[in-house]
């Protein structure tokens, strides 16, 4: 049978679907954006130099993130963290807020005390004499067991008004306490999640109260005497592993609460040698980046708690969620620039092609839906689209010169 249309007096010849895949690579700046309109770089929106039709295929190539991307910061409800000290029977609770940022373990310790030092320094200064030169609270990481610890040093004098440390009798963290914090209006609330709930998950605690109390016994100080049981409870504080010698007037003998004398009050510390948490303040290991409308990997949601239950299951996904998944580097002061194809392998494909794009939107946030803070420095990235060229088969017969010479 013929495949030409043969009821008419001029048969037409059937037209060929034939199509060239072409290659079109569009750079993108965070710069490029309205500011007016977008002014954080982590929600904007870009528009075409011109129109791509036929889009058969897109994805990222490659992307230049800051590295030095903030652990501490604001917008993730992470600064803040409530306290109470019982000053002779009155309770008085002060917040502490840490500098935005990223720590090493050490400097977050020496930023949490001075804080909380400098909280009953103002509060208290007017009332108390000296207290301008106290110390009363210290912080300290332990290495080996990523931990971090919070004491309070015990008075080395008489109890008098002129030494404010004779009038604090105990301590307690309230991290039960939910803080309040001035957020954009597109970020998520962090609170009632298991994880990175607030500053005090990073540390390496619950969400509860915790309460000091006296340094326990430890026999590299057993100079020190308790009346009660003849130990050197609520003594001088050292992690062992620090612990070098004896002699406390030696600072390599690793304690990091003083030794009051044996008619003073004692130190006091919040035992955290049972808490199953570690600090964690090593900051995210991927960014997820949105395209609007292009969409194509699935997520699972975090912070489940009740996935085979019958009633109130919490379990949830969502389908079309991100566009890539974008590792960090971790390197302070300059810009991780991500190409391997290995890890961006994020194609997405469109049946039936997409007819025409002209705008597009992004949005880079973490798994938990928290938006990247990148804190006004610039990103950059490359899409590559795929796009179909209707194009005639075309027969061509090209003669070339005897005298043309190929090299």
């Amino acid at each position: 049978m013929s495949r030409f249309n043969v009821n008419q007096t001029h048969p037409l010849i059937p037209r060929q679907q034939n199509y060239v895949l072409e290659k079109k690579l569009i750079s993108f700046h965070s710069e490029d954006r309205d500011i007016k309109q977008w002014p954080k770089t982590n929600i904007f929106q870009i528009e075409l130099p011109e129109p791509l039709s036929q889009v058969q295929s897109m994805r990222l190539v490659s992307v230049s993130l800051p590295s030095n991307q903030y652990v501490f910061s604001n917008e993730y409800q992470n600064t803040k963290f409530s306290f109470s000290i019982d000053l002779q029977g009155e309770i008085q609770e002060h917040i502490v807020e840490i500098s935005e940022g990223s720590y090493t373990p050490d400097e977050l310790a020496t930023e949490i005390a001075n804080t909380m030092n400098f909280k009953i320094v103002e509060k208290n200064e007017s009332t108390y004499s000296q207290i301008s030169t106290q110390e009363f609270f210290r912080c300290k990481y332990n290495k080996i067991k990523n931990t971090f610890w919070f004491g309070l040093l015990g008075h080395t004098n008489p109890p008098t008004p002129a030494n404010f440390k004779t009038v604090i009798r105990k301590f307690s963290l309230n991290f039960q306490k939910k803080m309040s914090y001035m957020v954009d209006c597109n970020s998520t609330e962090v609170w009632e999640n298991y994880a990175k709930w607030g500053l005090p998950f990073y540390l390496g605690y619950e969400k509860k109260k915790y309460i000091s109390t006296p340094t326990p016994y430890n026999p590299f100080f057993s100079t020190i005497a308790d009346t009660t049981n003849g130990r050197n409870i609520g003594g001088a504080f050292g992690f062992n592993y620090e612990i070098k010698d004896t002699d406390l007037s030696n600072q390599a003998s690793g304690h990091w609460l003083n030794q009051p004398a044996i008619s003073s009050s004692n130190n006091l510390i919040v035992d955290i040698s049972k808490n199953p948490c570690t600090m964690n303040i090593l900051g995210e290991d991927w960014i997820y980046m949105e395209v609007e409308k292009h969409n194509t990997i699935d997520e699972i949601r975090p912070y489940s708690t009740n996935t085979s239950g019958w009633f109130n299951n919490d379990y949830n996904g969502k389908v079309n969620s991100a566009f890539a998944k974008i590792p960090v580097e971790n390197n302070a002061f300059s810009s991780g620039f991500v190409k391997n194809r290995n890890i961006l392998s994020n194609v997405s494909f469109y049946t039936p092609p997409l007819a025409r794009v002209k705008r597009f939107k992004f949005k880079f946030r973490y798994h938990d839906g928290r938006l990247v803070d990148f804190k006004c420095m610039p990103i950059s990235f490359v899409i590559e689209f795929n796009v179909l060229r209707d194009e005639q088969a075309k027969t061509m017969n090209v003669i070339v010169p005897p005298s043309y010479m190929f090299s």
